[in-house]
């Protein structure tokens, strides 16, 4: 039996949530015309459980309106009315109230005041007197954990021998995020929401001594860590991303439950239905590569939403990937919102073509970030990039840099970084909300044909553990030296993999040996499918718990090989360099492997350009004496 059950209130207690958010978005539809109003439903749902002072901030920037300083105390007043005329207690409350064998709290998002008068208002303050938690007093509001680690440390008892019942989404994060099991109240309807935010939902509160006997026998995996879970257990500042596009999103989402049905509560907490919830993946990289694959896996949808007779074929290309880009960060921007644009984020990349050009890089990053607030413009870490992201930030652009492979790319991101925050501040430009990451392509370092030549000139051998050992000593590097600046920037992980040993057995050192400090993490299908498949055999995949270091020898071999120290070493590599490295030059021809077939593509579609027909009818009239 649990040693302690924590009750929220409204919702669980009381069924007070519909009652005040209507009041709240009946008052905030007041304040705009009707086509922009909000829906009752979906907002209900939206802020059930959070904090009202961010259900307001969230509705201005939604609504582009500016509420006084008085709306919420005027809220709170009109919300106790409807609440004194209408207020009832859950149905079966007291008779559980009554059997529970074990000491019980409540823990809420709400003021202690309303806690207490709405106890009062339906006869249940006597049994809470004393026993009552709020996030007003703990200064934090779910989904984070405190009002519950507090709870759970005030009556003594660990996380894991406590039990939440919670209504509300954030609620059930919050419980998961201290690793103590919860259950989700609420009608049916609302069941699969609970479920992928980690509770067993139920429907009848008079069930819930069942249930406690169930949950506590191991009848679910309520509470189970996630790999996200796990590593901001680390850090809470690491972040996992989605690397492809979000059109693809949902379609995965249902081969891994079609082919993983037993590992369904993993799947929806790391891949929520919407991938716009505050749980789960929190951004998306994009490349080239990616947006070509989107528009022609649905060919005939892209193309339908323009004119393709009044465009060139370079035209109809830059539209069809902003086109991709808009769509993705629409369905980003309730997340940036929410998260006071923390997260939510797209990654959108400039003309590979560009890479040796700063001037159309920079053009084409601010074409890109002017498609959403959401987009973060994607530079490669060229010396020319770098004058580019330079010039980015200082127009208040979020960037990532791209196509980075070695310490020295970093240092000097960062010092771009630092320089356009300067100049945005002296031009009285805010930076405050911008988000910067520089990208290790991780997996791309070690499998490069100059790097085994090297090592072979000088009699060396590579096993598959080196090479891999060399990624995450260059890594390590990299951490340390963003740890030490000052600048708000963190390490993207890219290109991650997953190595096979010789007894068939799976694993990713990238993630297993990384993120003990703040790292971000962008993930491909496969790799998100690696993390499913591990979950499902009951293996589940952890950051490093502890630095890590490589084997002395293994060091010092990589430590014979240019192209290593080349990486590893600040000042190793020349900045004009950057761009010839040999990880950069085959990432940025893949790159460009796909915009041209992407412009292929749209040259099949749209009409041959007058003067090249005349050319070309005028070449096979000399040469064959036919015409096209």
């Amino acid at each position: 039996m649990p040693k302690l059950v924590i009750f929220d209130c409204d919702g669980v207690l009381v069924q007070s949530e519909e009652i005040t958010l209507t009041v709240l978005i009946s008052m905030l539809n007041a304040h705009v015309p009707h086509a922009k109003t909000l829906d009752s439903a979906y907002f209900i749902e939206h802020f059930r459980g959070r904090k009202i002072a961010d259900c307001l901030r969230e509705a201005e920037q939604l609504l582009d309106i500016c509420l006084g300083p008085t709306f919420e105390h005027d809220f709170r007043v009109r919300a106790m009315e409807a609440l004194t005329l209408e207020l009832t207690a859950t149905d079966g409350i007291v008779e559980v109230l009554s059997v529970l064998q074990m000491p019980y709290c409540v823990a809420s998002s709400a003021p202690r005041n309303k806690i207490e008068e709405c106890l009062r208002l339906v006869g249940l303050l006597p049994y809470f007197q004393g026993r009552i938690f709020s996030c007003y007093e703990v200064g934090r509001w779910k989904p984070d954990p405190l009002v519950f680690l507090t709870a759970c440390a005030t009556y003594n008892v660990a996380p894991c021998e406590a039990l939440v019942i919670e209504d509300s989404v954030t609620g059930v994060q919050a419980a998961v995020a201290a690793n103590i099991k919860v259950l989700g109240f609420g009608p049916m309807p609302r069941h699969r929401l609970l479920a992928e935010a980690g509770a067993l939902p139920f429907a009848d509160m008079r069930e819930l001594p069942t249930l406690i006997d169930q949950v506590i026998q191991g009848a679910s995996v309520v509470g189970t860590l996630g790999y996200i879970e796990r590593l901001k257990r680390n850090d809470q500042c690491s972040e996992v991303w989605w690397d492809s596009s979000p059109v693809v999103y949902a379609p995965y989402k249902k081969h891994l439950l079609d082919k993983y049905p037993a590992a369904a509560a993993h799947i929806e907490q790391l891949m929520p239905q919407d991938i716009a919830q505050p749980w789960g993946l929190s951004s998306v990289t994009t490349n080239p590569r990616l947006v070509t694959a989107a528009i022609l896996d649905k060919r005939e949808y892209w193309t339908s939403r323009f004119n393709l007779a009044s465009l060139s074929a370079g035209e109809l290309r830059k539209q069809l990937y902003n086109e991709v880009i808009a769509q993705g960060a629409e369905k980003l921007k309730p997340l940036w919102v929410q998260s006071a644009q923390v997260d939510g984020w797209i990654c959108a990349q400039v003309d590979p073509s560009d890479v040796r050009c700063t001037e159309r890089m920079t053009a084409r990053g601010l074409e890109l970030q002017r498609l959403a607030a959401n987009v973060m413009v994607k530079v490669p870490g060229s010396l020319e990039g770098f004058a580019t992201i330079e010039q980015l930030v200082a127009q208040g652009v979020s960037v990532n840099i791209t196509f980075c492979f070695t310490v020295s790319q970093f240092q000097a991101g960062i010092q771009a970084i630092e320089r356009g925050m300067a100049t945005a501040r002296g031009n009285g430009i805010d930076t405050d909300h911008c988000k910067y990451v520089i990208t290790f392509m991780i997996g791309r370092f070690a499998c490069q044909p100059e790097f085994a030549l090297q090592a072979a000139e000088r009699g060396l051998t590579l096993g598959p553990e080196e090479l891999r050992w060399a990624e995450l000593l260059v890594y390590q590097q990299i951490q340390a030296l963003v740890a030490a600046s000052k600048v708000p920037v963190k390490t993207l992980l890219s290109s991650i993999k997953v190595d096979v040993d010789d007894r068939g057995h799976k694993h990713c050192w990238h993630l297993e040996k990384t993120g003990l400090t703040a790292t971000c993490y962008t993930l491909t299908p496969d790799v998100v499918e690696f993390l499913i498949e591990r979950e499902s055999h009951g293996k589940p995949v952890a950051p490093a718990s502890e630095p890590v270091h490589a084997p002395p020898e293994t060091f010092a071999k990589l430590l014979c090989i240019p192209y290593f120290c080349e990486a590893y070493f600040i000042d190793s590599i020349e900045p004009y360099d950057f761009g010839n490295h040999e990880a950069f030059i085959n990432a940025c021809n893949e790159a460009n492997s796909a915009q041209r077939r992407l412009t292929d593509y749209c040259v099949r579609l749209c009409p041959v350009a007058k003067p090249f027909a005349r050319s070309l009818n005028a070449i096979l009239a000399a040469e064959y004496g036919v015409l096209a």
